[in-house]
C-alpha cells in the first residue's frame, strides 16, 4: 500500500512479480467513508491474466475478459457485464425492424466482436459483487472449463470466483452471452458476438 492513498486526478503504480499463471482479479479495498461494496459498484475492479512464460503469446485467436457484477441505479438493481447493460429484446427489435443483414452491420458498427466460424475463443470470467451469476453462450458450441466439457454450457460464478472458458465457434450467427440467472439477463446482463 502507498503511504497515502492517491486523490482525485492522482495515480499510484503497484509493482509485483507474477509468480504463478492464472486468472486473478482485483478490487478496491479502501472504504474512505464509503463501504467497500460501494467502490466495487462504481467499477473499481478489474482482471489480471498471467500466462506461463512458454505460452506467450497466447495460442487462442480471440480472448475476452468478462466481469459479472452489479451497478447501482436509482430505479433498482442493474446487473452488468464489464459495467455495461444490453437487452435481448433490443436485439430482436433491431432484427425484426431492419432485417438480419442490416442488424449485423449495425452491431459491427457498434463494436460487437466478429469472429470466424471455427475460431477458438477464450473467455476469462470473474464474478464480482455480492450475488450468484452464471455464464452462458448461445450458438450450440461446446463449452470447456479446465479442459472438461460443461453440461448445459452454463458456467457458475459465485461471488469472488473466476473461470477460464474455451469454446470453438461452430455455427454462424449473432450469439448472445448472458447470465443464466434469467432475471439478471432481463435486467441487462447480456452481451454478444457475431460469428461468420
Amino acid at each position: 500500500y502507498p503511504a497515502s492513498m492517491p486523490g482525485p486526478g492522482q495515480t499510484y503504480t503497484y509493482t509485483y512479480e507474477a509468480t504463478r499463471p492464472g486468472l486473478f482479479y482485483y478490487h478496491c479495498h479502501s472504504s474512505d467513508g464509503f463501504p467497500i461494496n460501494y467502490h466495487i459498484e462504481q467499477g473499481l475492479y478489474g482482471a489480471i491474466v498471467v500466462y506461463p512464460a512458454d505460452q506467450w503469446p497466447p495460442k487462442t485467436d480471440y480472448e475476452f475478459v468478462e466481469i459479472f457484477g452489479e451497478a447501482p441505479l436509482a430505479s433498482g438493481p442493474a446487473y452488468v457485464i464489464n459495467g455495461k447493460q444490453a437487452y435481448e429484446h433490443t436485439l430482436l427489435d433491431l432484427i425484426n425492424s431492419q432485417g438480419y443483414e442490416v442488424a449485423v452491420q449495425a452491431l459491427k458498427t457498434a463494436g460487437v466482436p466478429v469472429v470466424p466460424v471455427g475460431t477458438e475463443l477464450t473467455f476469462y470470467l470473474v464474478g464480482i459483487g455480492n450475488v450468484y451469476h452464471s455464464w452462458h453462450m448461445h450458438g450450440g458450441s461446446p463449452v470447456f472449463v479446465n479442459g472438461a466439457a460443461v453440461e448445459g454450457d452454463v458456467v457458475p460464478l459465485g461471488s469472488g470466483t473466476a473461470a477460464t472458458v474455451r469454446i470453438r465457434v461452430t455455427n454462424p450467427g449473432i450469439w448472445l452471452i448472458h447470465c443464466h440467472v434469467v432475471s439478471h439477463a432481463d435486467l441487462g446482463m447480456v452481451t454478444l458476438i457475431i460469428a461468420e
